[in-house]
């Protein structure tokens, strides 16, 4: 499975580093056979589909670009995600490596454990809690969040 970066292999982010992805400024990836260095793939993990393995660079580069390319998060920012799918997953976990307080709202008490299981600070079942935007506000303290990372009408219930 290609990497997207395909220079960043370790470290911080850097102009360089961001600079040689695949799809621009480096060639793409439509196309029937492509050929890249040793380092700039990964195996598949072996419970994968083939399916299954081609969504996660872009499951992950979405949330990356919602957490971290479109806000400076850090310990003290708070961070609302909607859902448990990939894109909710990946940006939970990269929240959290930046030291965020996340909140995950989904239909699913399993899926919310799960998701806690995962780092979430805090989850709350939107079925059960009609007025969760609310309950958000009850959770981190403050009526503002940095930022919500989600689908639908989440953003403007905050």
């Amino acid at each position: 499975m290609h990497c997207f970066y395909q220079g960043w292999l370790a470290g911080a982010p850097d102009l360089e580093r961001l600079t040689q992805t695949l799809g621009g400024p480096a060639d793409g990836m439509m196309a029937d056979l492509v050929c890249l260095p040793e380092s700039g793939v990964v195996k598949v993990p072996a419970h994968l589909a083939d399916e299954q393995a081609a969504t996660l660079p872009w499951a992950a580069l979405t949330a990356w670009s919602a957490v971290v390319t479109y806000d400076t998060l850090g310990p003290g920012s708070r961070v609302l995600v909607q859902g448990t799918g990939g894109v909710a997953l990946f940006a939970l976990q990269f929240a959290k490596l930046l030291g965020a307080h996340v909140t995950i709202i989904s239909s699913s008490d399993a899926k919310l454990t799960r998701a806690q299981a995962l780092g979430a600070d805090a989850g709350i079942n939107y079925l059960t809690t009609p007025e969760w935007a609310r309950s958000e506000r009850v959770v981190v303290g403050q009526p503002r969040l940095t930022l919500a990372c989600g689908i639908g009408d989440c953003l403007r219930r905050i």
